[in-house]
């Protein structure tokens, strides 16, 4: 009997056990997207720029020379940046008086940083300055080349600022309100107002442009003209180079492993280089570069032409797949 009685027991045990455990299933990533090609056209001067959002291909194109300036647009905002593929420069006239005469020929040069750091443009931390008056070089092409600027103030809620041609002592002052869902706001000089020419915050992952490499290893440290990808800080992409593996072979397990900086010119120009043999651009096949976008998804991207079907040059092409 009391053998019967532990043969129920340990069936009934054996019913509880099943009844409380589930079945585990195998976890599957989700299936990795077809590769695509895209092809973009800069120009052959590269007059263009080309904002590029990975996770459904949306592209917006604007002109190049359309902005001079840009200010961050956020509550605690205070970045401003230059148009340095435009050729524009700044500098500090280290004088505190408007009404006092500036030689531009006297002034220390700054660009910004490609990096994207608010604090390395060239107006860098302006506001912890006690000499406020900057002058500013728009270029050989412009009708005014070199005008003075100062920034008034900066609220939650606008910047307000004055300029004037560096010959005239007579400024406008102009309030640009803070307001929209764009990382920045532009303005132009030429045209005396702000100008749209970048998509809204969420609207591109990477800009193909023309811009300025800044080589801070020479003496005296030298900027350089480019044509390069730069990525959107503002939304928190982040970007890892793999050079040691070829762009088919490279997994998920690759980008899981990679390690990824928010330095918006990783992707950077030197995807190709002028081979002198050739007289072109070359594309350096070996490099890929790993993509995080603002949703966490993570695509790979290699570039495979800089020229178009007729030759071309200014023509990013490039191969990507979500991974």
């Amino acid at each position: 009997m009391r053998a019967k009685n532990l043969f129920f027991i340990m069936i009934l045990s054996a019913i509880a056990f099943c009844s409380c455990t589930r079945e585990e299933k195998p976890f599957t990533l989700p299936p990795a997207g077809s590769t695509l090609s895209e092809s973009l056209t800069l120009g052959e001067n590269y007059d263009s720029v080309i904002y590029f959002r990975l996770s459904d291909a949306h592209i917006e194109t604007y002109a190049l020379n359309t902005w001079d300036i840009a200010f961050e647009n956020t509550v605690t905002g205070y970045g401003i940046y230059i148009n340095g593929g435009n050729e524009i420069q700044v500098g500090n006239s280290r004088q505190t008086s408007w009404e006092l005469p500036v030689d531009a020929g006297s002034i220390k040069w700054k660009w910004d940083n490609p990096n994207g750091d608010r604090d390395s443009s060239a107006f860098g931390k302006w506001q912890d300055s006690t000499e406020g008056i900057y002058i500013i070089d728009l270029g050989i092409k412009a009708a005014e080349r070199y005008i003075k600027f100062r920034i008034i103030t900066n609220t939650e809620n606008s910047y307000t600022f004055m300029y004037a041609p560096i010959s005239s002592g007579n400024p406008e002052t102009v309030t640009i309100n803070k307001s929209g869902n764009k990382g920045l706001l532009y303005y132009s000089f030429a045209k005396k107002s702000t100008v749209s020419c970048s998509p809204e915050r969420n609207g591109w992952d990477i800009i193909l442009t023309r811009y300025r490499h800044i080589y801070y290893n020479l003496n005296p440290i030298t900027p350089y003209y480019v044509v390069g990808g730069l990525s959107n800080r503002d939304q928190g992409i982040s970007i890892a180079k793999i050079s040691n593996k070829p762009f088919e072979s490279i997994s998920k397990d690759d980008a899981f492993t990679a390690t990824y900086s928010s330095s918006a010119n990783t992707i950077g120009f030197e995807w190709k280089y002028f081979n002198l043999t050739q007289s072109k651009y070359v594309i350096n096949s070996n490099i890929t570069y790993l993509i995080k976008d603002a949703s966490g998804d993570i695509y790979k991207l290699h570039f495979t032409d800089f020229y178009n079907i007729k030759g071309v040059k200014g023509s990013p092409c490039f191969d990507y797949q979500k991974l």
